[in-house]
């Protein structure tokens, strides 16, 4: 990102923005959507990148940067090593992680172990047929 964004202010291009307090995602894991776009300056007339954290919705980012004219480039990562991340950067924002302490590397572990029975597979709410059951902090020995 910050490769992308550097290359974007050296060629003077315009770069699409999250329009929250979170700088580096489009209130990821949403879906992206336009709306979640700083408006454009006065005497800006489109965007020329968008390099931040998003899970990509191409209708809706065609509507910022026309599919006609853009190149996509994404980072995909190791899924283990990507769930690892997400667990130590969402922790706070996730009821779903706090039945450990923290998210350190030895709970996440503690976590996975214990995971299974916190999923209701029964299509009750939650996304794709998965329902979290709701979880509560408990002290981990």
């Amino acid at each position: 990102m910050n490769i992308i964004e550097r290359y974007a202010v050296k060629h003077n291009l315009t770069i699409a923005l999250p329009n929250g307090v979170d700088w580096a995602r489009f209130n990821y894991p949403n879906p992206f959507h336009e709306r979640m776009v700083f408006p454009l300056l006065h005497g800006q007339d489109h965007y020329d990148v968008i390099c931040h954290h998003m899970r990509f919705n191409s209708k809706q980012v065609n509507k910022i940067l026309p599919r006609h004219v853009a190149k996509y480039v994404t980072i995909l990562r190791e899924p283990g090593k990507m769930f690892e991340s997400i667990f130590d950067y969402f922790y706070d924002l996730v009821d779903f992680f706090h039945n450990v302490p923290s998210s350190s590397r030895e709970n996440l572990e503690i976590w996975l172990d214990d995971a299974p029975s916190r999923i209701n597979r029964g299509g009750k709410g939650g996304s794709k047929g998965f329902h979290c059951v709701p979880c509560h902090r408990t002290k981990v020995m």
